[in-house]
């Protein structure tokens, strides 16, 4: 056979019109009758490249150059594929938390670390959210710290932007939205020093100068408010929850034509012990559980009468009656050192001069005497007692 005949598949060529055997001297009329015969035959009968994707179920690729081992099936793409996205785009989106979709150019065979899809939402969600590609299998989607998405970022006509990630840094399975968020709309500022609250479901509320608005949450779970008030316009301080409420305050010598900005946030944050004791900060609030920690307000406080019966008392533990004329005051949250100040009055003797005197003070104890001249008495015109006291207290 020549040589010819081994270069031809002979689905497209077909036998050659001329047989010419090996070794045989060839005229050249039939040698190139069948070299015509050939470029005919190709020309007739060879398809162009097909448009649409090629399955080679032996391909001929290696694994280093397809990704597949050269005895199993290999999809290849074609360029209108790569330009359009196809590969990467989902379509068949429905769904808003449960969603449901399939890739446009080919169905996907299993979810890889780091593949990336894009698709437009057919709802806004309104809470966590799933996907299920090409009935893979739902999947989580998160945003950015492993979190579950929140109502709307998800938006109907947002392409949003999917990266599929296997477990890694504690996160779990699923896909990223690489593109959470929301889009507020320019006409909702309508007048000059509105300030806008997303209220939701692509929704929002208008908070204008004057106004406030009921959020939602807040960290103890309570309602709280934000309000957005000129100077003039301060609440009073009953009307203020200081753990949730947020009060923005707008100067009001900006002038009629000034931006309105906010001029400074009134914080919440209630004075510690230590900032109380050091009685120089401005910006915190004093509660009533640690007012008594500044240093000119007393610690502590008692009336009572010479048994040592207790009428009125503040951070009083007990009185002791030691005897006629002799008391010690056990107060219950000790100061932090003997250093501290105390305060005694009292009923009086109607005949004789009278007198209280301390002659014992402890950090948690503060032991005085009544006396006319020298000798220990209680008092019998209006017999009872009274001691202040303060200072630091532990």
């Amino acid at each position: 056979m020549f040589l010819l005949d081994s270069f031809r598949p002979a689905t497209i060529i077909g036998a050659l019109p001329n047989t010419i055997a090996n070794g045989q001297t060839a005229d050249a009329v039939p040698l190139m009758a069948d070299l015509n015969h050939i470029v005919n035959q190709v020309n007739a009968n060879a398809a162009e490249l097909s448009l649409t994707p090629q399955l080679a179920n032996a391909n001929t690729f290696t694994a280093v150059q397809s990704g597949i081992a050269a005895t199993s099936a290999a999809n290849f793409p074609i360029a209108s594929q790569l330009q359009n996205a196809s590969l990467t785009t989902l379509s068949s989106v429905v769904g808003a938390n449960t969603i449901t979709a399939r890739v446009s150019g080919f169905t996907l065979g299993a979810y890889t670390r780091g593949q990336i899809f894009s698709f437009v939402p057919a709802a806004g969600n309104s809470g966590s959210a799933s996907i299920n590609i090409d009935a893979l299998g739902a999947t989580t989607i998160f945003k950015e710290g492993g979190r579950t998405l929140a109502s709307d970022d998800l938006g109907v006509g947002k392409t949003a932007v999917i990266r599929y990630r296997t477990p890694i840094d504690g996160l779990a399975t699923g896909f990223d939205l690489m593109n959470p968020g929301f889009t507020i709309q320019g006409q909702a500022f309508r007048s000059p020093g509105d300030l806008i609250i997303g209220t939701g479901n692509n929704l929002y509320s208008t908070l204008t100068v004057g106004s406030d608005f009921t959020l939602p949450f807040a960290s103890t779970g309570v309602a709280g408010r934000i309000a957005w008030l000129s100077l003039n316009q301060l609440p009073s301080a009953s009307s203020v929850d200081q753990t949730n409420d947020a009060i923005l305050i707008r100067s009001n010598s900006l002038g009629t034509n000034a931006r309105a900005t906010p001029a400074a946030t009134i914080e919440s944050a209630a004075a510690t012990q230590a900032q109380m004791e050091a009685a120089s900060q401005t910006d915190v609030v004093s509660t009533p559980g640690r007012q008594h920690f500044h240093p000119v307000h007393p610690k502590a406080a008692v009336k009572f009468n010479t048994a040592g019966t207790v009428l009125a008392s503040y951070n009083i533990a007990s009185i002791t009656d030691v005897g006629a004329g002799n008391w010690i005051v056990n107060i219950a949250t000790d100061f932090s050192g003997v250093d501290y100040w105390g305060e005694i009055c009292g009923g009086y003797d109607g005949t004789n001069a009278f007198s209280y005197n301390v002659y014992d003070q402890t950090a948690g104890t503060f032991s005085f005497v009544g006396i006319v001249g020298t000798t220990l008495t209680d008092p019998t015109n209006d017999a009872v007692l009274f001691a202040t006291f303060g200072g630091d207290q532990a």
